[in-house]
């Protein structure tokens, strides 16, 4: 994943659009057009034009089947996060999103609990495709019950709103991690370090 600290607030709209895009190194740059940065397209909507630009946004693939999906929170015009999903791969290569001193707000509790009958993990809707269950049936390990859904953008970094926190589930943003990595592991401790940073005065 891609994560940026700053000190401001992000506002954008959005959804799905490909294209090419750029990433960020530090230091002092001696491409003064910044050939490696994110290009808007003509079939990407607006609101993926309004966050390419930013900072946590990594390069796209650009290989055709991969697109950028910018999910929003319409209830606060807040830019939530962003992945890149591959359609071929049936996968997002990456989520990215940022810090700030509003968004680190925890206004709510606890993980998304869906109502009876729904879906703990929804599907995206803005996949340009959507797929059925039988797509992700084949388990290649035989240790599943040790795995989890990682979310890439986490939970707990979007306890702003509820409406926040229900897109971090979005099966869009999640990859399979064993248990120990996730919950207790290097990711845990990362996860945990970069929100204690962020959330300091």
């Amino acid at each position: 994943s891609s994560i940026i600290l700053e000190n401001g607030g992000t506002t954008g709209g959005g959804n799905t659009g490909g294209g090419s895009t750029g990433g960020n190194t530090g230091g002092e740059s001696t491409d003064k057009n910044n050939t490696n940065k994110n290009v808007a397209t003509a079939n990407m909507p607006q609101v993926v034009r309004n966050a390419i630009g930013g900072l946590e946004f990594p390069k796209l693939k650009n290989n055709g089947s991969s697109y950028a999906i910018v999910h929003m929170d319409n209830t606060t015009g807040m830019l939530n996060y962003s992945t890149e999903w591959d359609d071929n791969m049936k996968s997002q290569r990456w989520s990215c999103y940022t810090f700030n001193t509003t968004n680190t707000k925890q206004n709510i509790k606890g993980r998304y609990e869906p109502p009876y009958g729904q879906r703990q993990y929804p599907w995206d809707t803005d996949l340009q495709e959507q797929w059925g269950i039988v797509d992700f049936t084949d388990d290649p390990t035989p240790t599943a019950q040790h795995m989890d859904h990682g979310h890439i953008c986490p939970n707990a970094d979007r306890l702003y709103n509820a409406n926040q926190r229900y897109q971090t589930y979005y099966m869009t943003n999640m990859q399979p991690q064993y248990k120990d990595f996730n919950q207790r592991g290097t990711w845990y401790e990362m996860e945990k370090d970069l929100r204690t940073k962020a959330t300091k005065d």
